[in-house]
């Protein structure tokens, strides 16, 4: 699991090498249809995907060895064939009627379609390795998947007089041409066959699986749909400049949750299983301490230095991102607390709820944008990020009350939100003329600020820094007996 989260931060990392690189190619306009495009994609694939991986996943370990070629040839059939009807049609909406949401030009849906079908196909494929335990392959291909598709979009995009199409281009060809290799790899080896499809496991696959779909496509809207409110009300050049800012601040929280849920569903999960409820609630508790200590830190140095982290990653012509990178990366720090308030919900097997939740932000967010943005503009679609994420937040926090009990650390709220309130105030007075220097200066500064007082204050945070120094320093050299 550990090679897997760090494939995900390569991952991570190569995003924010292709961000700076992308807002100086293109304008704030073509960032802009670049930010639709890609929310097209996503909510696409999210209904494309119809909760196949996590089915199959949950099939194969509960089948003999026997059975499980004829899994795997019903779930790729069944994944490809429902891949390519929602490609179709949105191609045939897109181009057939023209309804293209966002202004996208013609010559973008059928890329957006190939991607789609790549993409579940590529987490299909994902979760047969997964099954047999292989994660030294699912990371080696997380990671050459995302690396390729930069590099390759990368150069089309600077070769190509037309960028968000030579992108797009490179990432599509990319993707389809590895996928398809890796999926000949599972022919070859006789296990997608067409006449070990089975009828009776399809109904299986999407019983389980089609509730998911109304959570992920939930939460896919919740966090897409102000792009194409921003463009109908405001133009693509408005949704560029939110979108650099959205997308930092999410670059910044997944930094954060995408480790963290790494360790927590596995280990919870075995917890409850073996340990009994006291200790899945004990060591849940001691995550949202830390949650809670290392969250305010992102948040004060988000908030420090949001000006140049914006000048620095994607140039001043994006200026206007700053204020959208520090509200929103405070909003998601909040609700990322729900990875943790959560899994009470896993836990009980209560997952049709949390769809329900999510759909309930996602329709919230859109009205929101709706009434918001023509009156405030873009400050209006930041208004409806906070309500909808902070609604689902409240909520999922008091009803996961029901399913499980998680200690809230009041103690360590007040001490870590006084600190960086005042370590705030004090970096507010710091100007530099370099951004480099600022982030630096600011940070160093705002971390030792934010420390002392928290760690002098809350006895069970210093206890949980002095343990995680103690296990990352080497022991004494053991001297063999003479």
């Amino acid at each position: 699991m550990t090679l897997y989260g760090g494939a995900q931060w390569v991952v991570l990392l190569a995003s924010l090498i292709s961000f700076p690189i992308l807002t100086r190619l293109l304008s704030t306009e073509e960032y802009g249809l670049f930010a639709v495009a890609n929310a097209t994609a996503a909510l696409l694939t999210g209904l494309a995907k119809c909760g196949l991986s996590t089915a199959y996943l949950r099939e194969h370990a509960a089948l003999a060895p026997a059975g499980r070629t004829a899994l795997t040839a019903t779930s790729f059939w069944t994944a490809l064939g429902i891949a390519v009807v929602v490609a179709g049609t949105y191609l045939l909406v897109a181009g057939g009627l023209g309804l293209v949401p966002g202004g996208l030009p013609a010559d973008i849906p059928p890329l957006i379609a190939l991607l789609v079908v790549a993409a579940a196909a590529r987490d299909l494929y994902y979760a047969v390795v997964r099954a047999e335990g292989d994660f030294l392959r699912v990371s080696l291909v997380t990671m050459l998947l995302r690396l390729g598709s930069v590099a390759l979009g990368l150069t089309l995009c600077w070769l190509l007089s037309e960028r968000i199409l030579g992108y797009l281009v490179g990432a599509a060809f990319w993707e389809l041409a590895l996928i398809a290799l890796l999926w000949m790899g599972v022919a070859r080896a006789g296990q997608l066959s067409p006449a070990a499809f089975s009828p009776i496991i399809v109904r299986h696959l999407i019983a389980y699986g089609a509730p998911l779909v109304v959570f992920e496509v939930s939460a896919l809207t919740n966090e897409y749909v102000d792009r194409y409110l921003i463009a109908h009300f405001m133009g693509l050049g408005h949704v560029g400049v939110y979108s650099v800012g959205y997308n930092l601040a999410t670059y910044v929280t997944l930094g954060l949750v995408m480790p963290m849920w790494q360790v927590l569903f596995p280990a919870v999960s075995r917890l409850w299983e073996q340990s009994g409820r006291a200790q899945a609630e004990d060591f849940l508790s001691r995550l949202l301490l830390v949650y809670v200590f290392v969250g305010c830190g992102i948040a004060l140095l988000v908030g420090a230095n949001a000006d140049e982290v914006i000048t620095l990653f994607a140039s001043s012509k994006f200026a206007q991102s700053a204020h959208i990178l520090r509200i929103v990366a405070m909003v998601l720090l909040v609700y990322g607390s729900t990875w943790i308030f959560g899994a009470g919900f896993h836990l009980q097997r209560r997952t049709g709820l949390l769809a329900s939740l999510m759909a309930g932000a996602a329709i919230l967010n859109v009205a929101l944008n709706v009434l918001l943005i023509p009156k405030y503009g873009l400050e209006g679609a930041v208004l409806a990020t906070v309500g909808s994420y902070g609604v689902l937040t409240v909520v999922m926090v008091v009803l996961s009350r029901r399913y499980i009990l998680i200690a809230i650390p009041v103690r360590a709220l007040v001490t870590c939100g006084a600190a960086g309130l005042v370590a705030a105030a004090v970096l507010r007075l710091m100007s530099f003329d370099s951004e480099l220097v600022s982030i630096a200066v600011k940070s160093a500064t705002g971390v030792a600020l934010y420390l002392v007082p928290v760690l002098t204050f809350n006895p069970a945070l210093r206890e949980m820094a002095r343990a995680g120094i103690h296990r990352a320093l080497p022991g004494p050299a053991s001297v063999p007996p003479s």
